[in-house]
């Protein structure tokens, strides 16, 4: 037999993986209590009541919820995952715009009367979009929420290659730290995939 998809009805929402959770069934009529909640797995179909949508700032045509979900015409647009966030893709004068779907929710749902550039998610998982778990914040306070400063140490003492743009490895370094102090800030750059050289070099980990 095949796998056959559990259906799981909220009034709002329960412990679940939400890199797994990526097809949705909206049933606004129904709920269940928090006791019957199933773990999620490729292909469920999560039913969410009292699920709240506005439309998408910026975006006629568009709606997004409370849930983190994004909508056109009654039907869920489908996400991909860059670098560990949902992204969709929607269409504006005619030319293709993707964006990410909690700043989407933010833009809807929260005010942000500092003008605060970035998005923080509370809880650290980056697909977990629904409202409660994002703020608006400074770039400071993103980097360096929750494991954010744990993380950058470890990053900055990953051991890197320096690289010619013909691809022949010159050198290895064993913490950036040491590459940044004779080629410059932007190696960081070219690792988050930004830029595609610094000094001159194409770098990468090792």
């Amino acid at each position: 037999m095949g796998y056959a998809p559990k259906i799981a009805i909220f009034s709002y929402l329960c412990s679940v993986d939400y890199h797994q959770q990526r097809t949705y069934k909206l049933n606004a009529s129904l709920t269940q209590s928090p006791d019957s909640c199933v773990v999620a797995e490729p292909g469920d179909f999560f039913v969410m009541s009292n699920e709240i949508w506005k439309n998408a700032p910026g975006f006629p045509g568009y709606q997004v919820s409370d849930a983190g979900r994004v909508r056109s015409n009654g039907r869920i647009l489908r996400v991909d995952n860059v670098k560990g966030y949902d992204r969709v893709r929607l269409y504006r004068d005619k030319h293709v715009v993707r964006m990410l779907v909690h700043r989407l929710v933010a833009l809807a749902f929260i005010p942000n009367p500092d003008g605060l550039p970035q998005i923080n998610h509370k809880n650290e998982i980056k697909t977990d979009n629904r409202v409660e778990n994002l703020e608006w914040c400074t770039a400071k306070y993103n980097n360096s929420y929750g494991t954010g400063r744990k993380r950058a140490a470890k990053s900055r003492s990953r051991a890197v290659g320096q690289y010619t743009t013909n691809g022949v490895l010159v050198a290895t370094y064993t913490r950036i730290k040491d590459a940044r102090e004779k080629y410059g800030v932007h190696i960081f750059s070219v690792l988050a995939g930004r830029r595609k050289t610094a000094g001159g070099f194409i770098w990468k980990y090792i």
